[in-house]
């Protein structure tokens, strides 16, 4: 079915190529290689009709089992399911002394869950991202994540001296975390996973999602980490660059021209990048040992090195791992939702203080700095200075989500003996309560209309490049 899929593609180029000037129908291998669909992803109203069938048959590429499980995760996050279905059944095993509800908080499932899982979740993160988008979006997208990471703690810290009376930073720290998994999971209640809704925004939460994390875990190797190897840090440089110019912005481009002769221009490529899936998926394990030799939290290890990889990487590997991203979330809300809510200890001042502040700190936080990062792309004619209010808005809601990365830090600042148990139980819910809170303002705001797509607000397509064939130039890789 893969092979048939990139079969009709192929045809579908050559099709258009040899309607547009009745040569070129065959395509030279790296043409096929610098395809891909996510050309057209955002641009659904400035693509042709036989392009926009091709990509809703992209959709339905799926059969059996992984098609049901896709559809479902589209129509409502399966990872919601997960957090259910630990949240009853830990409160209810605690009320009836059910011993095996405490498998959900053993060592081996949050080992599981929250680096295992994880890294499978980011490492598909990294498939959807691609660096021209990072380099689009990196001034609305950047300051939004900014404004999402400093103001947060602030507030937290804040409603902590007013409620509390002190200020413990461990904690409050935990506030600029966002929780991807439940982040995207809240994105899809309205766009139904369809990569055509809302799609600069979606990109723009990857990236602050993304942003957010490696912010939280250099805090995290600022205040517990103990054991960095600069020799690995520096390996990790190597390995990095090397990575860049073997993936997506593996071309050099080199012109020569006559002075005062255009007619005398003559255009090279260097192309670096490297094809192999095999190749990319030993690099993104090779990137996450690195890591963890070098003491960091080693999450991020695949995400690196698949942001870079070529598009038809991507697309193959996508198309491999997407079927089972929303399984192993199950098993992560599972475990991370597993707590005790009717537990008196759990709920407290410092419970509220980090409720408040890690959700609607978070939100206003992005917003205010996504409006000045909106500002500033509409100077420099970036598309997102055209990002509707609604959409901002949209951004600072999903990204609200603080969840598992924000009770990371608690966890950590208790293991260390910076919190009491009372304040870290209380805290944990806060921070955890933040999830449902964004889900159902999401309800909200969807039935209310405020976040909906803007056809002002859409990346178009250089069609120049997209829809041309030039003899003496072949098309420049995505």
């Amino acid at each position: 079915t893969q092979m048939c899929f990139y079969s009709q593609i192929h045809a579908l180029r050559a099709l258009i190529f040899s309607l547009k000037d009745g040569k070129n129908s065959f395509l030279s291998r790296k043409e096929r290689s610098s395809f891909t669909i996510h050309r057209f992803r955002h641009t659904k109203q400035s693509i042709t009709p036989i392009l926009k069938e091709s990509l809703e048959m992209h959709a339905k590429e799926y059969f059996g089992w992984k098609k049901r499980v896709v559809d479902a995760d589209n129509f409502i996050p399966l990872i919601l399911a997960g957090v259910a279905f630990g949240m009853i059944a830990y409160t209810v095993g605690e009320l009836l002394h059910w011993e095996w509800v405490h498998l959900f908080h053993s060592k081996v499932a949050h080992v599981v869950a929250n680096e295992f899982i994880m890294w499978i979740f980011f490492a598909y993160l990294g498939l959807e991202l691609f660096i021209r988008e990072i380099i689009q979006a990196g001034k609305f997208a950047g300051c939004a994540t900014f404004g999402g990471m400093v103001i947060p703690p602030l507030i937290t810290a804040g409603l902590m001296y007013l409620l509390l009376g002190e200020i413990n930073w461990y904690i409050a720290v935990g506030a600029a975390a966002t929780d991807v998994a439940f982040s995207l999971g809240a994105a899809k209640l309205i766009t139904k996973g369809k990569p055509s809704i809302l799609a600069l925004l979606v990109t723009s939460l990857l990236i602050l999602a993304v942003g957010d994390d490696l912010g939280g875990i250099g805090i995290a190797a600022g205040l517990y980490a103990e054991n960095i190897s600069e020799f690995w840090l520096a390996v990790e440089v190597f390995v990095f660059a090397f990575t860049f110019f073997c993936g997506e912005r593996g071309v050099i481009d080199f012109k020569l021209q006559q002075k005062d002769k255009p007619e005398t221009l003559k255009h090279w490529q260097w192309v670096v990048e490297i094809q192999s899936v095999a190749f990319w998926v030993f690099l993104g394990f090779l990137n996450t040992f690195v890591l963890w030799r070098a003491g960091v939290h080693w999450i991020l290890g695949g995400c690196f090195a698949f942001i870079m990889a070529p598009a038809m990487v991507k697309e193959q590997l996508l198309y491999f791992i997407k079927p089972f991203v929303p399984l192993v979330l199950i098993v992560f809300g599972a475990v991370n939702g597993a707590i005790n809510i009717l537990d008196p200890k759990s709920w407290g001042l410092m419970t509220l203080a980090t409720f408040i502040g890690g959700m609607y700190g978070k939100q206003g936080g992005i917003f205010a700095f996504g409006m000045l990062g909106r500002s500033w792309s509409k100077k420099s004619g970036s598309i997102y200075g055209k990002i509707p209010i609604g959409q901002v808005y949209g951004l600072s809601l999903f990204g609200s989500a603080n969840g598992t990365v924000a009770i990371f830090f608690v966890a950590s600042a208790l293991a260390n003996g910076f919190c009491s148990n009372e304040y870290a139980s209380q805290a944990i819910l806060g921070y955890f309560l933040t999830v449902p809170a964004v889900y159902v303002q999401t309800l909200i705001a969807k039935w209310l209309g405020i976040i909906k797509d803007d056809p002002a607000f859409q990346e178009e397509v250089d069609t120049s490049e997209t829809l041309t064939h030039d003899a003496e130039q072949e098309l420049q890789p995505v």
